[in-house]
This record gives C-alpha cells, sequence and structure tokens, in this order.
C-alpha cells in the first residue's frame, strides 16, 4: 500500500524552485484534491487548501486562523514522577496526615495546618521551562482549601490557580519561573483529599498551545488559558465553513494549554449541552446522492450531522447510545451493534451505512430525498433549531452532494491510514 503523505515522500537534493505542476507526493495528492467535488470538507489535518479551523483564546477573546502545521508538534519527555499511580508506599515525602493506601495517596484531615506530598526535585532549576502536568482528584471535602506546590515556596489553589472546581482528571501545563524545584499536592489543615495518577513531563507545546496560554508563567488555568473553534473551515474549496458566533457553545480544542486528542490526534470537544457548529450555506438543492464520513467518538446526544429539509440527517444518528443509520432522511432506523462510545469512521451512501469498513446497514431500501437545502439549517453534533446536541470528540467530517461510492475504498482508506482507527 502507497503511503499517502507528503512528509513519507523523499525530496530531491538542493533547492527546488516551485513545485512540479501535478505533484502526487507519494501517488496520494490530498483527499479532497483526489477525490473532488465535496461539498463541504472539515478536518483538523490538511486535507485540502487553507487554514483549518479559527480559534478563540478565552483569556482575552482574541482570534486567529491556524493550519494544520500549527496544531502539530507538540512532544513529552519521559515520566518524571516515581510511583504516580500510588501502587506501593514508595517514593514521596509524606506530611501529617497523609499515606498511600489501595493505589491512591490519601490525606485523612487530621493535619492542624497544611500538609504536602511531596517529590521535590523533579523539575528544572531554570525558568521557562515547559512541563505538563496530569493528575486525577479523587475526593477532597474542600476542594477550595487543597492544591499544590510547583516551582514555589507558595501554595496554588486547585480553584484559584489551576482553575479545577470539580473532582475529576485534569491536564495543564506549567512553565517554572526558576523560584526552587518544589513539586507537592497540599491540603489545608483539617481537609481529606485522595489523589491519583500523577504524572509529569517535560513539554514543549505546538503553535496554537502557546497562543492559548498567552505566556503565562507557572500554572495554566482550565477556564482561562484554553481555545474554542469559532470556524471549522471547509477545505473542499466550497466556502461552506462551519461556524458557532456564540462563544459558550463553541467547541473546546486547547484546554489549559493542552490539545485534546483522540487515539493521539487532534478532536474538537462537544459538550452535549450547547455545543455546535452551523454550515455557511446548503449542501445540496435537488433530490441527488450523497455520500459523507465522519470520524469521532460521540459517546451520548442526538445528531451528528443534520440537513434541512424533511428531517433528513446525514447518515446517522446517536440514538440510545447507537450509531442508527438513515441516508436520505427516511424513518426506519436501524439500530447497529456499533457503540457509540467507539472511535470510529463511518461512511454512508445512498445505499448502505460503512462502520469502519464494514456494511452494517445492508439490504435496506432507501428514498432519495434533498439533503440540506436551506442555510443555517445544516449543522455539526446538533439539529439546528437548538437541540439533540451530542457530546463526544469529532476529528473530520466530509460531505459530498454527489454519489462517491466507486471512491469509498479510496476515501476511507485515506482517513484510516491517517488515523489508524481499524
Amino acid at each position: 500500500m502507497s503511503t499517502p503523505y507528503q512528509q513519507n515522500a523523499k525530496t530531491p537534493a538542493g533547492p527546488i524552485a516551485s513545485t512540479p505542476a501535478g505533484a502526487t507526493w507519494g501517488g496520494f495528492r490530498g483527499l479532497l484534491k483526489q477525490y473532488s467535488g465535496a461539498a463541504a470538507g472539515y478536518s483538523l489535518r490538511k486535507i485540502g487548501n487553507g487554514p483549518i479551523v479559527r480559534l478563540r483564546s478565552a483569556s482575552d477573546n482574541a482570534e486567529k486562523d491556524f493550519y494544520a502545521g500549527d496544531l502539530t508538534g507538540s512532544s513529552e519527555g519521559s515520566e518524571l514522577v516515581t510511583n504516580g499511580d500510588f501502587a506501593t508506599d514508595s517514593d514521596w515525602n509524606k506530611g501529617t496526615g497523609w499515606s498511600i493506601t489501595g493505589g491512591q495517596a490519601v490525606c485523612d484531615g487530621t493535619q492542624v495546618s497544611v500538609s504536602q506530598l511531596q517529590q521535590n526535585g523533579i523539575i528544572s532549576s531554570e525558568s521557562g521551562v515547559y512541563y505538563k502536568i496530569t493528575f486525577t482528584v479523587v475526593a477532597c471535602s474542600d476542594i477550595n482549601n487543597a492544591g499544590t506546590v510547583i516551582d514555589s515556596a507558595a501554595i496554588q489553589k486547585f480553584t484559584s490557580v489551576w482553575g479545577v472546581g470539580t473532582l475529576g482528571t485534569y491536564s495543564a501545563i506549567f512553565r517554572t519561573t526558576g523560584s526552587n524545584t518544589s513539586f507537592a499536592f497540599y491540603a489545608g489543615a483539617g481537609v481529606t483529599l485522595t489523589l491519583d495518577d500523577v504524572s509529569c513531563v517535560e513539554y514543549t507545546p505546538s503553535t496554537a498551545e502557546l497562543w492559548a496560554l498567552n505566556d503565562r508563567d507557572k500554572a495554566a488555568r482550565q477556564d482561562t488559558h484554553s481555545a474554542y473553534a469559532t470556524t471549522w473551515y471547509d477545505q473542499s474549496g466550497s466556502g461552506n465553513n462551519a461556524t458557532q458566533s456564540t462563544a459558550a457553545s463553541q467547541p473546546l480544542l486547547i484546554r489549559a494549554g493542552v490539545t485534546n486528542t483522540e487515539n493521539g490526534k487532534a478532536a474538537l470537544s462537544f459538550d452535549g449541552v450547547d455545543d455546535g457548529l452551523i454550515f455557511s450555506g446548503p449542501i445540496s438543492a435537488s433530490a441527488s446522492d450523497y455520500f459523507g464520513t465522519v470520524v469521532g467518538a460521540v459517546s451520548a446526544g442526538g445528531y451528528v450531522v443534520y440537513g434541512s429539509n424533511a428531517s433528513t440527517i446525514l447518515g446517522f444518528n446517536a440514538n440510545s447510545g447507537y450509531w442508527s443509520g438513515t441516508p436520505h432522511g427516511t424513518d426506519t432506523w436501524k439500530s447497529s451493534t456499533q457503540q457509540l462510545s467507539t472511535w470510529s469512521l463511518v461512511a454512508t451512501d445512498q445505499a448502505a451505512t460503512f462502520i469502519n469498513g464494514v456494511d452494517d446497514q445492508s439490504g435496506l431500501t432507501y428514498s432519495q430525498q434533498e439533503w440540506g437545502t436551506v442555510a443555517n439549517e445544516c449543522s455539526i453534533m446538533f439539529r439546528f433549531n437548538d437541540i439533540s446536541h451530542s457530546t463526544g470528540n469529532l476529528q473530520e467530517v466530509i460531505v459530498y452532494p454527489s454519489d462517491q461510492t466507486a471512491n469509498r475504498i479510496g476515501i476511507e482508506t485515506n482517513i484510516n491510514d491517517h488515523y489508524g482507527i481499524y
């Protein structure tokens, strides 16, 4: 199988004045160039032309366009924390009230002042070094009086410094100031705290992550140092960009300086409450065939891709936790065995719905109807009138207004070669 990526093409030695006309870069010209005619193509990788996403910075509401290369290039160093999963009672210096038991670090609240769980000396004493920290707050009696002591002699509250206000697993970037090499968690007087899965690695942020961090020293906040998609650009050349002007409804791409990913690749995160993107124009003006693909891991909700006109839906609906397929708007739903929570490549045409290359709708008969004929009534991860929002990650959505059955395997192969889904 040929590898359809530019980085795998061997570049001749010496300067190149220009790219030769019709160059294929390893036999493939790019998904939307090789299989042209798409009505819309949204992706967080380069599949066509132009920038791929416009982001809004949560720290100052500034907006900026980013290309595919701006979302890649981050790198992680080796793990610096020893026994971060608390599998043994070792490696951590435990203050009053702290113990390691049952695979977790627990502070029992018997301390009469601030008490720390330490593993100092693992971060640099130099300023300007980036790290990514990950930790799980399993339980806490007062999260406003617990937090960290990192790169400082002062405590850093989960709430006011990290923007962490509830239990859960969090990742964030911090940049050293050169104050000291402390790395510790703390609980205030009488506060109970349970931690798990602590990690710290040296980190090189991507261009987009650095922009979201906005030159932040120390801890990046979960709420402030994040970035949300205002526009998912149509790379097909059709100009059918997917947009969201309401800040609270914009899907997240970067949180606390860390890009949201699915299987190691950038992914937009939709909250299932009010997040969603709207196509800028209709897809089809006639009762023609269509073909579409979606890549993502959707865990719950309603519509994944919706088109106006007689409630026609592009291929599938998140129905009772399963993928269901209804090409061309027929009312016969078929719940498949494919769980929504499974990361999937779904391709649908006028005759079948394929999940990870397997026909899941064979034998059903579909009528041909117009799909997405009204501007502002075609949407991603919800129905255009603000109902049936879906929860999960989305990485790529491609819609053709014409039958692409003959090209399905080629399109799926290109997508799967990049994402490694099945």
